[in-house]
């Protein structure tokens, strides 16, 4: 949407640091509000001022969320995607949120209140109103009132519909605002803003009524249960299917396969028609999605026994097709579409973008290691990864790497940097010191880099990943070691579920070296029966740590206890109050007892410990 914005703008200051590894040592002091901006213009300044007087008009301005800590905390603002230092909405908002491109407003959310805003900075819609607010499609938004009143509005506020609260709504894959109330299934018409009453009463066909009810057409289930897509009432293919999905103007046709994808889904060969009935791909694929445009990925049949669509779609391998014709080989685990003919793919080996029509690399210097979420924002490129414990983001052009942003840690003499590495599918973030340039900061960096790695998990011989895992940190310090707790979470495809956890890593910094727990006990104490007792002085003391045990400690002999609780490796954190041990879902308890952490109070166990422990260090 092009509109013409009038920008008063004061001075602008923005500090900004360069977090590549080998200025990791640099003066710390340039460092502004714990927010890590890295550029690749080695003649761009770190700090910046920018005047625009009143009467300076902006065409088709264009914002991108930027990041800067204020008070201990990470707030959000919009910069100017032709400047990213001129900032043109001020640091307010708790997350990230981009712009609708069509009409111009985002939902965001600032002190824990949701609201609307142009791009301006205005309110369109006030904070506070709304507990809740979604994106409905198009100008549509719904959400629940403080008040706890359901609505569907437009993004300036507007109601259009109120609903009870019997009733749910969500927005469904292919755009549609979906209304359910008990066994009716109704859809919100975002043209006409009117409810739209689905009178099928078989399911399936309703989902096609409400999917196929702006366009000529119909689908129909014959006795054999198979589908046929009719125009007018006139059968567009004499051909039946036993899965269609209209999206925009073609149709993903599906034939079932005698191949068992899971315990519930039966597996389908998909394949392409348009809207006049010409087969554009087989119904031969695996899987078949739209890229952009007439750009999709499809992936061939292998050895797919698990259901990997459900999992990740990042697991398996998939071609570039443009409607009937292969571009490329079934050669990428990932595939992002970055704009016109350009993609950013990964081929389980390295990342790199690719122009599909010249079939040739592209942008080589631009070669960043993902996996990201790519948007296009005038002429920059953000690369975007979203962790369940932090964010990565990149802005680019075609020709270099704009900045990057992370947050970093302030500690009692210096600064921790979160760094991401790429790892094939599995993401890592993990932290590097920026003290004082000594060998002691050097040992610890190199310790952590080794450690923060994961394994791509790639099967040579099927090329197939066999789990999608994350990894990220948090970082203190304590009396002179650095508490490093590394946060994983694990996905083996086929599993009934994921699994997490927590490794600690405590290091000396005097030395270097890494801290295991007995290293701060009396080498004569027997230390597994003094945590062992400790902690089970915590549990029979707590209902709720009791009854998340696989037994019941009070009916244990003091070996059993001892043999229940020890470890060969300890993970743990210090505190002021004493130490915290970290238990991972199944060790003492089951996956639902979730990780747990126990507080052990230090007079508990403060006598067995040596001189050395930093709870007597000054």
């Amino acid at each position: 949407m092009k509109i013409n914005k009038l920008i008063v703008i004061g001075m602008l200051t923005v500090s900004m640091i360069s977090c590549h590894q080998e200025a990791i040592n640099n003066d710390i002091n340039n460092v502004v509000d714990n927010v890590v901006e890295e550029s690749n213009d080695q003649n761009e300044k770190s700090d910046s001022e920018e005047d625009i007087i009143e009467d300076d008009i902006v065409d088709e301005v264009k914002l991108l969320p930027v990041s800067k800590m204020i008070d201990g905390e990470k707030k959000w603002g919009y910069a100017s995607s032709d400047n990213l230092n001129l900032i043109i909405i001020d640091f307010q908002y708790d997350q990230p949120v981009f712009f609708d491109e069509i009409y111009g407003f985002a939902i965001v959310s600032k002190n824990e209140q949701i609201g609307v805003i142009d791009e301006l900075g205005q309110e369109l819609i006030p904070f506070g109103i709304y507990k809740s607010l979604f994106i409905g499609g198009g100008d549509l938004i719904f959400g629940q009132t403080q008040e706890e009143v359901q609505n569907i509005l437009d993004y300036k506020g507007h109601v259009f519909y109120t609903f009870g609260k019997e009733m749910t709504v969500y927005l469904d894959m292919n755009g549609f605002l979906q209304i359910h109330d008990g066994n009716n299934q109704n859809y919100f018409d975002a043209q006409t803003k009117e409810v739209v009453k689905l009178e099928s009463e078989d399911y399936d066909i309703r989902e096609f009524e409400m999917i196929l009810s702006n366009t000529a057409f119909e689908i129909q289930k014959g006795l054999d249960e198979s589908l046929s897509i009719l125009k007018e009432g006139i059968k567009l293919t004499e051909e039946t299917y036993d899965s269609i999905e209209y999206v925009e103007d073609y149709f993903v046709i599906g034939n079932k396969t005698d191949k068992i994808e899971s315990y519930y889904d039966s597996i389908y060969a998909l394949g392409l028609m348009d809207t006049e009935g010409h087969i554009l791909i087989d119904p031969y694929y695996y899987d078949l999605k739209q890229l952009h445009e007439n750009y999709f990925a499809v992936a061939a049949f292998d050895d797919y026994d698990l259901n990997y669509k459900q999992y990740s779609e990042q697991t398996y391998k998939k071609a570039i097709f443009s409607r009937a014709e292969a571009l490329t080989g079934f050669d990428f685990y990932i595939i992002e579409h970055v704009k016109d003919d350009t993609f950013y793919v990964y081929d389980g080996i390295e990342y790199y973008f690719l122009d599909v029509q010249k079939n040739e690399k592209v942008l080589s210097d631009l070669a960043i290691d993902g996996p990201f979420k790519i948007h296009v924002i005038g002429d920059i490129i953000v690369f975007n990864h979203d962790s369940y414990d932090g964010t990565y983001t990149i802005y680019a052009n075609e020709d270099k790497i704009l900045k990057r942003l992370s947050t970093s840690y302030t500690l009692e003499d210096g600064l921790v940097l979160t760094k991401f590495k790429g790892a094939g599918i599995n993401p890592v973030f993990y932290p590097l010191l920026a003290y004082s340039d000594s060998e002691v900061e050097k040992k610890i960096n190199n310790s952590i880099d080794d450690l923060f790695d994961v394994a791509n998990d790639l099967d040579e011989e099927s090329g197939l990943y066999y789990s999608i895992s994350s990894v990220g940190f948090d970082v203190s310090e304590f009396n002179g070691i650095l508490e490093i707790t590394q946060s994983y979470y694990w996905y083996g495809l086929g599993a009934a579920h994921g699994n997490y956890g927590n490794t600690s890593y405590n290091y000396d910094l005097k030395t270097g070296e890494l801290i295991s727990l007995s290293d701060l006990f009396d080498v004569d104490t027997n230390m597994d029966e003094v945590i062992a007792f400790s902690i089970k002085d915590v549990v029979l003391a707590s209902q709720d740590l009791s009854e998340r045990l696989y037994v019941n400690l009070s009916e244990l002999t003091d070996e059993e206890v001892v043999a229940y609780f020890k470890r060969d490796v300890y993970d743990y954190k210090l505190n002021l109050e004493g130490l915290i041990i970290y238990y991972n879902p199944y060790d003492i308890g089951p996956y639902a007892a979730g990780l747990i952490e126990i507080q052990l109070p230090l007079e508990s166990f403060k006598e067995h410990l040596n001189s050395k422990t930093p709870w007597f260090m000054d």
